[in-house]
């Protein structure tokens, strides 16, 4: 699973701001990022840091990564495993 940045782990001096209903609130400075996410009683996660500003949403954490694992439970059941076996001659 992926090492997301959480609440306080976030320093970038810009972020922009995903909401939790999906929609682009706009390019804020971290700290008031944070304090939206917290008047809401939720996470702010840093979802994509490669970018400039780096991509931040306010999610609830915990939900998020049961939902992640839920995902990859299901991704692991659909992969298909080819097993080679040999032959001597």
């Amino acid at each position: 699973m992926n090492d997301y940045l959480v609440n306080e782990k976030i320093h970038f001096s810009q972020v922009l701001l995903i909401d939790e209903t999906g929609k682009k609130v706009g390019v804020f400075p971290s700290n008031v990022a944070l304090e939206k996410a917290y008047e809401k009683n939720l996470d702010l996660v840093c979802m994509n840091v490669k970018s400039r500003p780096a991509v931040c949403k306010i999610i609830d954490f915990s939900k998020f990564k049961y939902e992640q694992k839920i995902k990859e439970k299901e991704a692991k059941k659909k992969r298909v495993k080819i097993d080679i076996k040999e032959i001597q001659l």
